[in-house]
């Protein structure tokens, strides 16, 4: 099985650092970022819908998987912090 690079977040892209920037800038940045980059890079899917979050989280669960990420998206990149 080949390996897979799945990314949430964008902290620095080329020289430029993105941590000052609000998570849905570094997202969409992410996403263009790793638009064409092939079938081994994935970004994880995103919704601002509770229920659809909430469906995920259960169907994530019962898979075996760790769950979700939930961040604000204005909230900018804090080292050695969590969002709530």
């Amino acid at each position: 099985t080949p390996a897979a690079f799945i990314a949430f977040d964008l902290l620095a892209l080329d020289d430029t650092d993105y941590t000052s920037r609000p998570f849905v800038e570094r997202r969409a940045t992410l996403v263009d970022a790793l638009a064409k980059a092939g079938p081994t890079f994935h970004v994880t899917p995103a919704t601002t819908d509770v229920a659809t979050a909430q469906r995920w989280f259960d169907e994530f669960e019962g898979a075996g998987l760790d769950g979700i990420i939930a961040k604000p998206l204005d909230g900018l990149y804090l080292p050695d912090k969590r969002a709530m």
